[in-house]
């Protein structure tokens, strides 16, 4: 019998092993699109079991783009921007033309600036080595944007289109709109999963497009890497973490001595500095509260499992002790030098004392380039420009900062790379 392959995530079908990727029952093989059992259950039950693709096994697959170059549409979750980006991605796409598809788009502030966001994103791929001949705006669950995108690709000429992204940026739900746009002879048959990692293996079908010729667009497993807390979480953290709906900022008036926890993932103290606004803009389903920094250690031991919630116990022993950032402005060295050192040190969840963490100060100013981390006492700050700036948190969202003189500290996992970007929406508000 010749191989089949899974038509929601593409591993080849086998009948002798349940906890192999692609095991499906030898009844099911008759079917015109036969998928997977993990497959099946993750479509009619939310039930999910994590296969991952390694490292080795994905830089085969996606070698076929290097060795026959063609379209390139390259998959980013608008909410993850940083954290989107696939490793080494060059290596296999330098003799294709990428156009980048910039998914999620309607889970975004109406007040988003798109051309600074568009210069931003071209920057930010630019220096992974990626040069991008567009960037289009998408969003597959609301079906916004796939006629540029079906007009690019008929516009390129190309006879090969690859689809490559990150796990869990929407790339199974952009194919599905695809087909349903011009899939010749299929319905929309990929698996859709907020958990990361459903894609396994190539799979291809036939485009229609306007001109009456034929593309056969390839898609790519997902890349999972452990710099985003969504690919660490269970499924029942994911659906509180992942956005469903459009970002409603939350703002908050800041005075010295104040905390503000996302969920018990991501913990902000503010220790000098004019009161000031901070934004987050997480998932409406996540928790953000606001203590006294003097009761933040007690608050984050007595109801990390309550009102802070995620990640679960679980997930928290995956996800590792907190680790800690000084976060400071580039107006600091002007208007104040009294800040603190921030040696990394493991946070724990609630079992260092901010309080004593308080206690070590330089006396010394601290400035930096704009948009630039800085190495200060041995350790790397997180340094806001003086017009103000987003610290992006990769797979939760981000927090935007004024740019009033600050020192904070930033509590994050270790493995969440967090980064300074230019503001994405306007000024700040004025609501406190």
């Amino acid at each position: 019998m010749a191989e089949q392959f899974c038509v929601g995530c593409g591993a080849l079908l086998q009948t002798e092993d349940k906890d192999r990727p692609g095991y499906v029952p030898e009844s099911a093989l008759n079917r015109d699109l036969p998928v997977c059992r993990r497959c099946f259950r993750i479509t009619h039950y939310g039930e999910f079991s994590r296969n991952v693709v390694p490292d080795e096994e994905y830089q085969r697959q996606v070698s076929r783009i290097k060795e026959q170059p063609g379209l390139v549409l390259y998959v980013l979750d608008v909410f993850d921007l940083s954290g989107s980006l696939v490793p080494d991605l060059q290596r296999f796409v330098s003799g294709s033309t990428v156009v980048l598809l910039v998914n999620k788009v309607d889970l975004l502030p109406a007040e988003v600036n798109y051309l600074r966001l568009t210069e931003w994103i071209e920057r930010t791929v630019d220096k992974t080595g990626i040069h991008v001949s567009d960037v289009l705006f998408t969003s597959a669950h609301s079906d916004i944007g796939f006629y540029p995108v079906i007009d690019t690709i008929d516009e390129s000429r190309s006879d090969r289109v690859y689809v490559v992204g990150m796990a869990n940026v929407g790339k199974s739900s952009v194919l599905n709109r695809l087909l349903q746009h011009g899939g010749k002879g299929h319905k929309p048959v990929f698996t859709v999963s907020k958990v990361p990692g459903t894609t396994l293996g190539l799979t291809e079908f036939t485009l229609a497009l306007p001109s009456q010729r034929d593309v056969k667009v390839t898609d790519t497993p997902g890349l999972i890497h452990s710099n985003r807390i969504g690919d660490m979480l269970c499924p029942s953290c994911l659906k509180t973490v992942v956005p469903s709906a459009r970002i409603r900022p939350r703002v908050y008036q800041l005075n010295e001595g104040q905390t503000l926890f996302l969920g018990n993932a991501v913990r902000f103290d503010f220790e000098k500095g004019p009161s000031q606004s901070v934004l987050c803009y997480v998932s409406n389903d996540l928790v953000v509260h606001r203590t006294k920094l003097e009761k933040a250690d007690d608050f984050m031991e007595d109801h990390a499992d309550d009102i802070l919630a995620v990640p679960c116990p679980s997930c928290r022993e995956a996800v590792g002790p907190l680790q800690k950032r000084g976060v400071t402005s580039a107006r600091n060295s002007r208007r104040y030098a009294g800040v603190r050192n921030a040696g990394l040190r493991n946070a724990g969840y609630g079992q260092e004392s901010a309080r004593e963490s308080m206690s070590a100060s330089v006396k010394e100013p601290v400035s930096a380039p704009a948009n630039e981390s800085v190495k200060h006492q041995g350790a790397e700050w997180i340094q806001i420009p003086a017009g103000g700036g987003d610290i992006t948190l990769p797979g939760l969202g981000w927090m935007t900062f004024s740019g009033e003189w600050i020192s904070g500290t930033l509590w994050l996992p270790q493995q969440l790379v967090a980064q300074v970007r230019p503001r994405l929406v306007g000024e700040l508000s004025r609501r406190s």
